[in-house]
């Protein structure tokens, strides 16, 4: 595992803002980006040398032949790592894509739709009802919530935080740790925060259908609860809160779901244009189980794709972008029998999922579709 010597070349780096850099084995040259600017630096050839041999020897054990993903503590902080192997002209290269943990991203920064954002907005101005963001693991589901809590006006209102960590600081926001078990105290101190009159209550993430509940009736009893959990879309978010009571309990003053997924971007440097060919038509239609003709209706006709270059590292990507669905519950909605039903009258009245966001995204030349294929939607 070349972890060791990663960290050895980090070190010799000494980059503020270092998003990846290229070793060519042939020369020791190091290229690398730092605020967004080309440097180069000369690697120790023994450093080199041992770097490629650990390098090659990881990616053989893990089965793979060009790249591999993993996590690494360095001291910049905990960062993800993609190492990438390669030959161009004659001389082997390897290349490393250094993602660091996200900085808060904020209401505007997260990727939603001027329509999208003025939806929320109005929600998030309300002094009643629940709001729940569902996003797998891994996709963001802490910067989300955050961000959606800063856009309350916190600092006059009476807001508590309740989760074992405080990820980000906000001003007006009140932490509550919790304690093991988590969900059995978490309950209890929303039976406190309900008798402190508290009016805004966030919990990044909800497990149980007891705590899901719960934040049902506090809403019910006039707080603004904003909360997470781990879904792969609002319909699944929506079927998880009401197997947790009655329809009509959990729906009184429930008012929006969101779901969401962080994508890669493409490069801007490295695109070019292509036709969408019939293979790629009948991946996204046994991707999404849609027949060929519906496939072929919702493609673009024309994408683009990137070829790598430099400024990428030859990863094709840079930075992400992020993607969502919005469900707003209004009372039609509510007043249906079954979530089939619902998830009907929802598409009548516009809702779009996350799906075609991204084909959206697609058409406009911010995704590739290999990227949208690999989406966990």
């Amino acid at each position: 595992m070349p972890k060791k010597l990663l960290n050895k070349i980090i070190r010799q780096i000494d980059a503020e803002e270092l998003a990846g850099f290229t070793l060519d084995r042939r020369s020791g040259e190091l290229c690398y980006l730092d605020k967004e600017k080309a440097k180069t630096l000369k690697i120790p050839a023994p450093m080199c040398r041992d770097f490629f041999a650990a390098v090659e020897k990881f990616l053989a054990e893990k089965g793979k032949n060009t790249s591999q993903r993993f996590r690494l503590l360095t001291p910049k902080g905990r960062v993800s790592i993609s190492l990438d192997s390669r030959t161009e002209n004659g001389s082997q290269k390897i290349s490393a894509e250094i993602e660091r943990p996200e900085k808060l991203l904020g209401f505007k920064g997260l990727g939603f739709t001027p329509e999208q954002q003025k939806k929320i907005k109005n929600i998030l101005a309300r002094k009643k009802g629940l709001i729940v963001v569902g996003i797998p693991a891994g996709e963001g589901l802490s910067n989300t919530i955050y961000s959606l809590a800063a856009e309350i006006n916190l600092e006059t209102r009476s807001a508590y935080l309740i989760a074992a960590a405080k990820e980000y600081s906000l001003k007006g926001l009140n932490f509550i740790s919790l304690d093991y078990p988590t969900e059995e105290d978490l309950r209890t101190k929303l039976d406190w925060l309900d008798k402190k009159d508290a009016e805004v209550i966030i919990v990044p993430e909800v497990y149980e259908r007891q705590t899901a509940l719960a934040l049902a009736q506090m809403a019910n009893r006039g707080h603004l609860v904003l909360a997470g959990c781990r879904s792969r879309d609002s319909f699944s978010v929506l079927n998880s809160f009401l197997k947790a009571g009655s329809a009509q309990e959990i729906l009184a003053n429930f008012s929006l779901i969101i779901s969401g997924r962080r994508a890669r971007r493409l490069c801007p440097h490295c695109v070019e244009k292509y036709q969408t060919s019939r293979e790629e038509i009948g991946a996204l239609a046994k991707r999404f189980a849609w027949k060929t003709r519906e496939a072929e209706a919702l493609a673009p006709k024309k994408l683009l794709r990137s070829v790598g270059c430099p400024s990428c590292h030859y990863h094709g990507h840079s930075g992400k972008i992020g993607l969502y669905e919005t469900l707003i519950l209004d009372q039609e909605l509510k007043a249906e029998k079954d979530i089939l039903a619902m998830r009907n009258l929802a598409f009548e009245k516009g809702y779009r999922p996350l799906v075609l966001g991204a084909l959206e995204a697609a058409k406009n030349g911010l995704l590739s579709l290999r990227e949208i294929l690999s989406l966990k939607i």
